[in-house]
């Protein structure tokens, strides 16, 4: 059998092992206020899904996303009246370091920190993982967002 499938399988073996923790990673983002009440403009969060999603590897994502988020961050900035902050410069609703969600979701992409294991083999496909998370981000903030309530889901 070719080296690349056996490859090719046993990376797609390891991201189907990993999927449940990119969820419960995918829900403390949720938890923190990566949601449509507060992020409320559907065109900015698309916007950092697609720039994931067009990006040719994992440094440019987290690049794009990183550039992006903080050009936003700026606008709201000169943009905002008094103290309240609106949209990516609220602060998490739970213990985060992160000054604002901008930031908190700048630091998970930058850091990769939904990965489960930082020591992952270097073949293993990180974009493709960075996709699989924030696509369960994308499907809990859409599900909210077109129901008007959180998706029911069962902790353990």
């Amino acid at each position: 059998m070719d080296l690349r499938l056996i490859r090719d399988i046993d990376n797609k073996l390891t991201i189907i092992k990993m999927e449940e923790t990119l969820l419960k990673k995918a829900l403390l983002m949720h938890k923190a206020g990566i949601r449509p009440e507060n992020i409320s403009s559907s065109s900015q969060f698309s916007a950092v899904t697609t720039k994931i999603n067009r990006a040719a590897n994992v440094e440019e994502a987290k690049e794009k996303v990183s550039a992006y988020l903080n050009k936003q961050m700026n606008k709201l900035l000169k943009k905002q009246k008094g103290e309240k902050k609106e949209s990516w410069l609220r602060e998490p609703d739970i213990g985060n370091e992160s000054e604002s969600l901008g930031n908190m979701v700048i630091d998970c992409i930058k850091n990769e920190s939904y990965l489960p294991d930082k020591s992952l083999p270097n073949t293993l496909d990180r974009l493709r993982i960075m996709r699989r998370f924030w696509g369960f981000v994308s499907g809990l903030y859409n599900y909210r967002k077109t129901l008007e309530k959180g998706m029911p889901i069962k902790e353990e």
